[in-house]
């Protein structure tokens, strides 16, 4: 009667074995990845408004600049805060010269990069689209 019953013992050698080929598939997949550059954070892996969200700028002293100046400074700015890991891609879309006659001033300290974004926007009379992989300021 003994012989009949058979306990049932987990099996827990192929759970392991999976969880170490897992483990070596993706240390592969990172291997190759820092191989191709691809593993620094950019707006192909984060939506551009969450990525200037998490990027603080230390100071901001416009004065009568165009919105492509104030724009070129922010990139400046935002390659430097993230050692040159996140680029945004600024496009403006300004058909009609809306934004011709239209200048930034402002001075500002400690504040997301979005923020600084929004009240460029603000000043020169435009509104902001987030793209996947680009920010398009335009005319309201």
């Amino acid at each position: 009667m003994k012989n009949m019953i058979k306990s049932r013992k987990p099996v827990i050698l192929p759970s392991i074995v999976h969880a170490v080929i897992l483990a070596l598939s993706l240390s592969c997949l990172s291997i190759q990845a820092k191989e191709l550059g691809t593993t620094q954070p950019s707006f192909n892996n984060i939506h551009p408004k969450y990525a200037l969200k998490q990027i603080n700028i230390q100071a901001v002293d416009f004065e009568q600049l165009t919105i492509r100046e104030a724009l070129e400074i922010l990139t400046i700015k935002i390659e430097h805060q993230t050692n040159k890991k996140i680029t945004p891609n600024f496009i403006i879309r300004d058909l009609k010269g809306a934004f011709k006659n239209r200048t930034v001033t402002m001075q500002l300290n400690n504040l997301p990069a979005n923020t600084l974004l929004e009240y460029i926007a603000n000043q020169v009379g435009g509104s902001i689209r987030y793209d996947r992989h680009a920010i398009v300021i335009s005319p309201r």
